[in-house]
């Protein structure tokens, strides 16, 4: 499956390495500093439990100006990316159903919009840290992933979710 990753933090490249691994045809579209990393170095990513390092060379793209055509477009931003994102792909070439991969709560009827009948809602199910370098290490503690990602609407006030 040819698979389109925007956002190469923790879980665009845990993702981005996974699905390579699996057999699928991934490309990242990322900026900055994050471009030049993965041009040089590839995409790192350390096992916690293992401590074993892979390295994945992945087709890497600066920009959406390209007619390819993708399965699936997993977008893997910050939340106050999402509709950035969204408008980009929706006003590129890019060709794929969306996948807005995180918490998209409170967007999803202007993200939607966007992406008409290509938008689909996910959230990841792993997660890890990136440690200042080139690496992403990949860790399989989903709650504390959670407790730093999640939160909750109450009647008085937004709080995180307690352990």
């Amino acid at each position: 499956m040819r698979i389109l990753i925007l956002g190469a933090g923790v879980i665009g490249s845990v993702y981005a390495g996974r699905l390579h691994e699996a057999g699928h045809e991934v490309t990242l579209f990322v900026r900055g500093k994050r471009l030049t990393d993965l041009r040089t170095s590839g995409l790192i990513l350390d096992d916690a439990r293992s401590g074993h390092r892979t390295t994945h060379h992945l087709p890497v793209l600066a920009s959406l100006d390209t007619e390819q055509q993708f399965v699936l477009v997993l977008v893997s931003v910050r939340r106050e990316q999402f509709a950035g994102a969204a408008a980009q792909l929706a006003t590129s070439s890019v060709e794929g159903d969306v996948m807005l991969f995180g918490n998209a709560t409170g967007l999803t009827h202007e993200l939607v919009a966007l992406l008409v009948a290509r938008a689909l809602l996910g959230f990841p199910a792993a997660g890890g840290v990136r440690d200042g370098g080139f690496s992403t290490r990949v860790s399989t503690d989903a709650d504390a992933w959670l407790i730093a990602h999640a939160a909750v609407r109450s009647t008085r006030r937004m709080c995180a979710v307690p352990r």
